[in-house]
């Protein structure tokens, strides 16, 4: 059997991936303002950390690469609130282990918990022999299957997300 263990990536890639994170997200809420001008969709870049706005509710209204790009500290950290505080959502981090440690040490001070603690893991691409009976199958879904996998999606973010709203009714979703 190949050996499962998954070990912590390095900072360059945790890097890579916390902007293109990132940038997927900046690219849905540019969207959501375009189509939804009425939400006031909007995103700032402050010391490499991409806040996001996409209503109240909304699980992408947070933070994402805090003190990764670079440390985030008290000015940042007040910038960041204001973006937030305007809209009348509440400041969300999410927190990857590779952040700085004086941007970590400072949110509790800041009176912040991370909404989700973000741990890269790398693992071989080669080929896993599993054990026979594994329950576990991943397929490429079918083109017939596109609307019902749309579907899901849809529901999974009305239903899924929505109840997690630190601040609002889920109708403002």
């Amino acid at each position: 059997m190949s050996d499962l263990s998954y070990p912590s990536a390095d900072l360059s890639l945790a890097c890579r991936l916390e902007r293109a994170e990132a940038m997927a997200n900046a690219a849905f809420v540019e969207a959501r303002a375009v189509v939804a001008p009425e939400v006031g969709a909007a995103w700032i870049d402050v010391a490499g950390v991409y806040a996001m706005f996409e209503g109240v509710c909304s699980p992408l209204t947070q933070t994402f690469g805090l003190g990764v790009f670079e440390e985030c500290l008290t000015d940042e950290f007040a910038r960041l609130e204001s973006f937030f505080e305007a809209r009348g959502a509440s400041t969300s981090h999410e927190v990857s282990s590779h952040a700085a440690d004086a941007t970590r040490q400072l949110l509790p001070a800041r009176g912040y918990a991370p909404i989700e603690q973000s741990v890269v893991l790398i693992r071989s691409t080669a080929v896993d022999r599993r054990e026979p009976g594994s329950r576990i199958a991943v397929r490429r879904a079918a083109a017939e299957e596109s609307a019902e996998w749309a579907r899901r999606a849809l529901l999974h973010r009305r239903r899924g997300w929505a109840p997690g709203c630190r601040g609002g009714a889920v109708s403002h979703c």
